[in-house]
């Protein structure tokens, strides 16, 4: 591993410095000159010498008293106090930069089940309008924290602008940061039990040019800096992470790995030419999946381990297999599979699902196949989460109704499986989150998106 090195206070990597995979230099540098608290430049007056005079600004933001986000009722914002290429401020006051997380029954899926919550939309609809997307999810012995990125559509901005919600276990806003052009952007926070991956991009020409990415606990977020600041000033297409490491994808499928227990980097190399979704193991501060996407690929899924140093090991390679999800909560591994004479256009007809005690080598892992499972779609690397003994992801119905997806559960001690009809969707749902009382699954169709089951109204399910 590269060790990582201090220049200042802002953590760098050197060999992710410089010129990008489009031939020009990937890096955009900071805008110069003073920054207003409302995070717009301040005009100087370029006709007098070494004596620049900022305007006035706007009048500075009396904060409302209210004690919850409404159309009227906004949150004071300020620049953040890490550098970044284009303009992120942060709310002063987070409670008042989003609306709380809140539930209702669930109504708009097609099969009505016992014990489903989706969130509650209940905020105008008009020029001011959040869609919510993209979550992140983690539980301690408190309840449930919520990361979420939100498209508020301005009128100013054709696009829309996004800001980042970090959400406490009782759904008041606890974190919100937002972008000031269209050069820019904020993701998803990355959630840990302790911690948080914040992260801000900047594009040129609709490609993104540079990733920050920084960490810090819940009750610190407002106040990072630059100490905390983590560049990959190259192109990226995703990250994830934990408390202790960071995983971001290159469009070189590449993977470059920051291990905050000893401050250093790591380029990985999965043997493939696609890469799916990075999987850090829930549980396991120094475990993380690398799975392959597409044709026959060996190994099908990489691991990192920290006891590995910076290696990747193949864990659930086989011959003429193709693996379709993997997931993990530290105990068990979970993984979807099916050999290569199976695949269709755009189904697998038969795929089984295999569990092994968890392991960091193939030789450690104990593959047992537990059950069949018709009709996966293969298009994508099926997200498959694995937790408090049950295994969760999405399948297809048969022909004819192909293309109708149904949200999964197995019970691991007896197989037993659970079923809930979600309806034909354009985009494959993600199982958000899984332990031993809910799921939480997250559709892509509508405002919200966003549901959690409880596993103990899910009715008596099937025999195994």
């Amino acid at each position: 591993m590269k060790r990582a090195r201090r220049s200042g206070r802002v953590l760098r990597w050197p060999a992710l410095v410089g010129c990008g995979v489009l031939g020009t230099c990937a890096y955009v540098a900071c805008a110069s000159g003073d920054v207003s608290r409302h995070g717009v430049p301040l005009a100087v007056d370029a006709g007098r010498d070494g004596d620049a005079t900022p305007d006035a600004g706007p009048p500075p933001c009396v904060p409302p008293a209210a004690t919850a986000w409404s159309p009227t009722e906004e949150s004071c914002w300020a620049p953040v106090k890490w550098t970044h290429s284009c303009y992120v401020e942060y709310a002063e006051q987070p409670w008042l930069a989003a609306p709380r997380l809140a539930w209702e029954p669930c109504r708009d899926l097609p099969e009505k089940t016992h014990g489903c919550r989706q969130m509650k939309v209940d905020w105008p609809v008009g020029n001011l309008l959040p869609l919510w997307f993209n979550a992140s999810v983690v539980r301690d012995h408190m309840g449930y924290r919520v990361g979420m990125q939100q498209i508020w559509q301005l009128p100013e901005s054709e696009f829309g602008r996004r800001r980042a919600v970090v959400f406490d276990r009782d759904g008041t806003p606890l974190f919100a940061m937002r972008h000031r052009d269209d050069n820019c952007d904020v993701g998803t926070p990355i959630l840990g039990r302790e911690k948080v991956w914040l992260q801000a991009l900047s594009y040129g020409d609709g490609v993104t040019l540079s990733q920050t990415y920084l960490q810090g606990r819940y009750d610190e977020l407002a106040d990072l800096d630059d100490a905390a600041v983590v560049p990959f000033h190259t192109l990226s297409l995703n990250a994830q992470g934990n408390d202790s490491f960071l995983l971001v994808q290159l469009e070189s499928h590449q993977v470059v790995l920051f291990d905050q227990l000893t401050d250093a980097f790591g380029l990985l190399h999965p043997p493939c030419g696609g890469l799916g979704k990075l999987l850090p193991v829930r549980g396991r501060d120094g475990v993380g999946f690398v799975p392959c996407v597409g044709g026959s690929v060996t190994p099908n899924v990489a691991m990192w381990a920290r006891e590995n140093g910076s290696a990747l090991v193949g864990i659930v390679d086989a011959p003429g297999v193709v693996t379709l999800g993997i997931g993990s909560d530290g105990d068990t591994i979970a993984w979807i599979r099916t050999s290569i004479g199976d695949m269709t256009n755009s189904l697998v007809d038969e795929a089984e699902l295999w569990t092994s005690p968890f392991a960091t080598t193939p030789g450690g892992l104990v593959p047992a196949k537990r059950v069949l499972v018709p009709h996966m779609p293969h298009f994508t690397l099926t997200p498959v989460a694995v937790g408090g003994g049950y295994v969760a992801f999405v399948a297809s119905l048969p022909p004819p109704n192909d293309g109708d997806l149904s949200l999964h559960v197995y019970r691991l001690s007896d197989l037993r499986h659970w079923r809930t009809f979600l309806g034909r969707l354009g985009h494959v749902p993600e199982v958000t989150y899984l332990d031993g009382d809910e799921v939480w699954f997250h559709l892509f169709e509508d405002f919200g998106g966003l549901y959690r089951q409880r596993l103990d109204a899910l009715g008596p399910g099937e025999p195994g």
